[in-house]
């Protein structure tokens, strides 16, 4: 049975398994569910649902939407990681080569806006850079190692107040512009500059930087193996008490939140079902690394010596950067670990309390002992869950309770000298929990917090597949080809639109 939409669109189509190809042969009509079937012959087609288009003279065209397979695993490195790399590479070079000259630590140029694909505004940028710095400084480094330093944002403002400052980046116009910007700025005495890829550890010593930064780095590896290797060989350079410093890390598990309100934002003309089929198409082709905040607390779990340190980023501005993004801590054989896992168990929002009034005097109840809030609602993801159909987060007579941003929570801890850290919650991606200590600020001290994964949701993955949207880039064309062979012309998808998932409300 056929359905249509307001926008214009009749959709037919189940989830059958694969079948063969078949014989080419003539129908008067557009049969959709044959299409599918036809499709689901192709080796790297995992689903597909086809939708009939009205042209611009009501003629019917079939549209097809594709969930690919999966062609390797991320446990094998490809050949194509290498030119994943390559490619970024190509453009650094390329937009630090044609950037203009600013002060040291003051190039912002490669940050645009992916809801309005214009510059995020520099104080909003400025205030990203300045909290990257404090989580470097706040454990008072001596000998830092910065891996993919860039245009020297977190060095400019580090570098004077340590020993020794070394900065690796893959790009040779970086490395060369950011020479001449620090001996111009009288830091080459304790600033080292090197070329080379960041799972390149050649040259450098060991057991002598006490932290390595890897500041919003990451989500440009080609795979999750090349992320576990990179970590892997810094982690080998530290000495006990060091730490790796992962910073401004891109979740994985709000992807479909981001793009969602991205579509909503770029094209807000379109209905509901055509804007989920658009974002369910950009995470299919979601070029850059994606990683849950469990992987790095297994990868903490898997090393004896290892404590994770997971939090929210810091900022007032609800942006793609404090919304989406989030920063870690490897410590390794940490001097002080205070671990909070058993923090409060029970105390939940909603539950237990409803407003941010209520937080001093549940501390106060606590008689200086840690207190874990639970289930938080976050209001930098509100309206971006409610957009993307997550269901509600208070039932309708919930009354007083509401969303909370969380520097709201950490500016009162602040107040009332507390430390606040604020992790993500396995109640739901647009929820985070929070630990307050009443005894203060965690100056120098590693804190562990456990983030267990949601039972229904074990399964889910914890990184995305970059390699597979580039590998996956031809795909809609030979997929025509291929429909080509085994069906009538008129039967051809006009266009076949590769997403991460069918959406509802195209079904």
């Amino acid at each position: 049975m056929n359905s249509s939409s307001s926008d214009g669109l009749q959709y037919s189509g189940r989830n059958a398994g694969a079948v063969g190809p078949r014989p080419k042969h003539e129908h008067r009509g557009i049969d959709s569910v044959e299409i599918e079937k036809t499709l689901l012959g192709h080796p790297n087609v995992g689903r597909v649902l086809v939708a009939i288009r009205k042209g611009p003279r009501g003629e019917r065209k079939p549209v097809a939407y594709v969930v690919p397979k999966a062609t390797w695993s991320g446990s094998a490195e490809p050949a194509a990681s290498g030119e994943q790399l390559d490619e970024w590479q190509q453009v650094y070079d390329m937009v630090y080569a044609d950037s203009p000259e600013v002060e040291l630590g003051e190039d912002f140029g490669v940050w645009t806006s992916l809801y309005t694909g214009a510059p995020i505004p520099m104080e909003q940028m400025r205030a990203w850079r300045d909290a990257a710095v404090d989580q470097v400084t706040r454990w008072s480094p001596r000998t830092v190692l910065e891996l993919g330093v860039g245009s020297g944002l977190l060095l400019a403002r580090v570098a004077s107040g340590v020993e020794e400052y070394w900065g690796t980046d893959f790009s040779a116009v970086v490395i060369d512009r950011l020479g001449s910007q620090v001996a111009a700025s009288g830091l080459s005495n304790r600033v080292r500059l090197r070329c080379q890829a960041a799972d390149d550890m050649t040259g450098l010593p060991r057991d002598f930087f006490d932290t390595v930064v890897l500041n919003s780095l990451v989500q440009y590896f080609p795979s999750e193996t090349y992320l576990d290797r990179v970590l892997t060989r810094a982690w080998d350079l530290l000495p006990a008490h060091g730490r790796v410093i992962v910073g401004d890390v891109r979740r994985n598990g709000s992807l479909r939140l981001l793009q969602t309100a991205v579509q909503g934002a770029r094209h807000p003309q379109l209905s509901p079902a055509v804007r989920s089929a658009r974002a369910e198409q950009a995470i299919a082709a979601e070029k850059e690394l994606l990683i849950e905040p469990e992987w790095f607390s297994r990868w903490a779990a898997a090393r004896e010596t290892c404590a994770a340190e997971i939090r929210l980023k810091p900022g007032d501005e609800h942006n793609e950067l404090t919304r989406h993004r989030y920063e870690v801590v490897l410590h390794k054989e940490p001097t002080e670990l205070v671990t909070l896992d058993d923090a409060a168990p029970g105390v939940t929002w909603g539950r237990d309390l409803e407003r941010l009034g209520q937080v001093a005097d549940l501390v106060s109840r606590r008689a200086g002992r840690p207190v874990r809030i639970c289930g938080v609602p976050n209001a930098r993801l509100a309206s971006e869950a409610d957009e993307a159909g997550l269901p509600p987060l208070f039932p309708a007579a919930a009354g007083t309770t509401t969303c909370v941003d969380p520097q709201h929570l950490r500016d009162l801890a602040v107040d009332m000298g507390w430390e606040a850290v604020l992790t993500w919650s396995a109640q739901g991606i647009d929820r985070f929990d929070v630990v307050l200590l009443p005894d203060g600020p965690m100056q120098n001290r590693a804190v562990s917090v456990s983030l267990p994964p949601p039972p229904a949701d074990a399964e889910r993955p914890l990184v995305n597949d970059p390699m597979a949207a580039r590998e996956f880039e031809a795909l809609p064309e030979a997929l025509r080809r291929y429909a080509g062979e085994w069906l009538p012309e008129h039967m051809v998808p006009t266009a076949v639109v590769l997403v991460a998932e069918i959406p509802p409300g195209l079904v």
